[in-house]
């Protein structure tokens, strides 16, 4: 006879055990939620003391703030239709495709990525989400009386940035509260520690010789704007020791940017013999933001831009057609840089660039190029020369930033640079770095044409 009372205790323990072993990972799990969420709060506390709860936006918000995007690049963005050509994408077109992808969200991180994929279709390096911590703010704002005591078009966007971080939306998105900042101490940063060593013994330039007395090299990873002091030592100390080689080579392949003031202040015033320009044209369309920057450079009478008519044509030869009926302002962009407490250098200067070299790097490769300051080898490069860089925006309901051109940029002949980039005088199949010269495919070439030996 089956023993049913033992078989119906045995299967209610086994629920009890399973509900036990089932309601101890939960609690464990909530447990470990917690502590991570104690964690990080006290990481975010020290950047932003008010550590309120943000709540995730409703899905209308999240229409909103993309609407606000969407119209902000149809409005203003320049390379829409460079954009279908090299990368047969109508970002216009897909403007359901990517509002069905807003609806789908969950939370703000997940809208913030999808916002980020809407950008990458633009296949634009300078157009993208992006954040600001602590020390970006202070730095903003610290900056922020001399930028009103100036008057240039460079300081428009860092103005427009600080106009943002101190909106109220901002801040309470962002949990900051300015008070707390400390604006006025200045903690010390590695990036401020100055550099005696002849090399370049930092991380950001390396200069030696390729043949000794005769053929000079430096390379610069990085033009960006907290390199200058501590590179401009280093620099004017190796120039000392070329100022007669036959050769110099300036490599800035893999070099992505940073400011145009690096090369045009630091590095080339202290080299040419004589004064070297360039010009260059940057487009505008109608929006409202690209006529915000203009009315800020020219005034609101917009006295000295140019307006697009058919007859640029003629001027400029290779302008993209939709130039004449997308956009229209624009303004002629004369480069020029003068010797100052130069080395008269009266040898021959080669640039050595590659796929990468992008925004300031590739500015410096076209005004090289057509100014003939220096030989270009390597191969093509990745574009960027738009002139005023990118602009920020602010979303209006999640605070968050994103940033995109609003200035195509063309060559002299009106060839648009994030288009068709810039070619070098001497094309070198494999362009990469090889930190042993002899085998640097670049060095040799340079060392070819003028019969040396490594």
């Amino acid at each position: 006879m089956i023993n049913t009372e033992f078989i119906l205790r045995n299967k209610a323990n086994r629920r009890y055990l399973i509900f036990i072993t089932i309601f101890m990972i939960i609690a464990l799990a909530l447990v470990v939620v917690m502590f991570k969420n104690v964690k990080i709060g006290k990481e975010v506390s020290k950047d932003y003391p008010n550590n309120k709860i943000i709540k995730d936006l409703s899905q209308e918000e999240k229409i909103e703030d993309f609407n606000y995007l969407y119209k902000g690049i149809e409005e203003n963005y320049p390379f829409l239709q460079v954009n279908k050509r090299i990368n047969n994408i109508d970002w216009e077109k897909n403007k359901e495709l990517y509002m069905q992808r807003i609806k789908e969200t969950d939370n703000d991180t997940d809208f913030y990525m999808v916002l980020q994929g809407i950008l990458e279709d633009l296949n634009n390096p300078h157009t993208t989400m992006y954040k600001v911590n602590a020390e970006d703010i202070k730095a903003l704002l610290k900056n922020k009386d001399k930028l009103e005591k100036e008057n240039h078009k460079n300081n428009w966007h860092e103005r427009n940035t600080i106009k943002i971080i101190e909106n109220k939306t901002f801040l309470e998105r962002n949990n900051i509260d300015t008070n707390n900042l400390n604006i006025d101490s200045d903690k010390p940063k590695d990036n401020d520690k100055q550099v005696s060593s002849e090399n370049a013994g930092n991380d950001n330039i390396i200069a030696k010789y390729i043949v000794e007395d005769k053929v000079g090299y430096i390379r610069i990873n990085s033009f960006d704007d907290s390199n200058i002091q501590k590179d401009e030592e280093v620099v004017n100390k190796y120039l000392e020791k070329v100022r007669d080689y036959k050769s110099l080579i300036i490599d800035i392949r893999g070099n992505r940017g940073g400011t145009d003031s690096y090369w045009k202040k630091v590095l080339f015033p202290r080299i040419i013999n004589k004064t070297f320009s360039s010009t260059r044209y940057n487009f505008y369309r109608d929006g409202d933001i690209s006529k915000d920057y203009l009315k800020y450079t020219y005034g609101d009478d917009l006295k000295g831009i140019g307006i697009v008519t058919k007859d640029l044509v003629s001027k400029l030869p290779n302008i993209p057609k939709e130039v004449l009926s997308d956009f229209k302002y624009y303004e002629t962009d004369v480069n020029e840089i003068n010797p100052k407490a130069s080395i008269n250098y009266k040898g021959k200067i080669y640039l050595l660039v590659d796929k990468s070299v992008y925004s300031a790097a590739e500015s410096l490769a076209v005004f090289c190029k057509q100014s003939k300051l220096a030989t270009l080898v390597g191969e093509k490069t990745k574009g960027g020369d738009n002139g005023i860089g990118p602009t920020t925006l602010m979303l209006p309901k999640s605070a968050f930033l994103f940033k995109f051109e609003i200035s195509l940029g063309t060559h002299s002949e009106g060839t648009c640079d994030d288009e068709f980039m810039t070619e070098p005088d001497i094309y070198v199949k494999d362009a990469s770095i090889n930190e042993d010269f002899k085998l640097d495919n670049c060095i040799n070439e340079v060392l070819k044409g003028q019969g040396d030996g490594a």
